[in-house]
């Protein structure tokens, strides 16, 4: 079935791109230790009027996000063979988390929306021009659960948080850039693999295979934290998401009755 091969080739980037930096760990929500409650703490008095360490890296980012509460993502991959562009709304924390995605898969336009923690999934001429939508409660997915992982994927910090323990080094790279209307400080991370690995298989979540070491780039808001955009290039695979729009009001809605469809 071509729609299912889509969906496959959709779902195994997409869910591995945003679980190194845009996905949901069930320990999101649980109380920080002390060590961190003070790092945020001082992040939320004092945001953006030092150089992040290792130390504070995710307590200072996490605590800006959290505020925010939505933020519009642009997430570019590209390797030797193909691109693909994903675009998404997220509106997270508490109950009002909701996702809004579009993206071309294998010539397929895709879209995606999460409300209420129901899934309506628009594949284009297969659907009809029209959603289908999927409870995962229900048991009748008739997408076999491919899209199950992104409700897991809609609170930014979680793969932020994932980073602690995992961030061997950290260091400005060059001058502040202009992203989003703020200037923004680039810090290339060297990562600990092994330890980023293992904090994603505690929260749930997958990866591929990834090298014993790995280079990302993200450049920060000099005076609020806020994650402007990130960049991977590894093994000539290279991934960019762009954020923009942090704190924003954004329409997430699902799809009206004459909208939705069934397979």
């Amino acid at each position: 079935m071509r729609a299912r091969r889509a969906i496959t080739a959709l779902t195994i980037p997409v869910v591995a791109l945003l679980g190194l930096s845009a996905c949901q760990s069930d320990d999101a929500a649980a109380p920080a230790s002390s060590a961190s409650e003070g790092a945020t703490a001082a992040a939320t008095e004092d945001s953006g009027s030092a150089v992040l360490s290792a130390e504070d890296f995710v307590a200072r980012t996490t605590a800006a996000i959290t505020a925010a509460g939505s933020v519009q993502m642009a997430v570019t991959t590209t390797d030797a063979t193909q691109s693909m562009q994903v675009n998404a709304d997220l509106v997270f924390g508490g109950d009002a988390q909701k996702l809004r995605m579009t993206m071309d898969v294998e010539g397929v336009a895709t879209e995606i929306r999460i409300v209420d923690g129901i899934q309506y999934v628009s594949l284009g001429e297969m659907t009809g021009g029209k959603f289908v939508a999927v409870d995962p409660a229900s048991g009748t997915d008739p997408f076999g659960g491919a899209f199950d992982a992104l409700i897991g994927e809609m609170d930014p910090t979680g793969g932020i948080a994932d980073l602690e323990g995992a961030i061997r080094s950290i260091a400005p790279e060059g001058d502040p850039v202009e992203l989003d209307g703020v200037q923004a400080q680039p810090y290339r991370l060297e990562l600990d693999t092994a330890a980023l690995q293992a904090a994603m298989a505690a929260d749930g979540s997958t990866a591929e295979t990834m090298p014993a070491e790995m280079s990302v780039v993200y450049w920060i808001g000099v005076d609020d934290d806020l994650i402007r955009k990130m960049s991977i290039d590894q093994d000539g695979s290279v991934v960019e998401m762009l954020y923009s729009g942090w704190g924003s009001d954004l329409t997430v809605v699902a799809p009206t009755a004459e909208e939705i469809t069934t397979l």
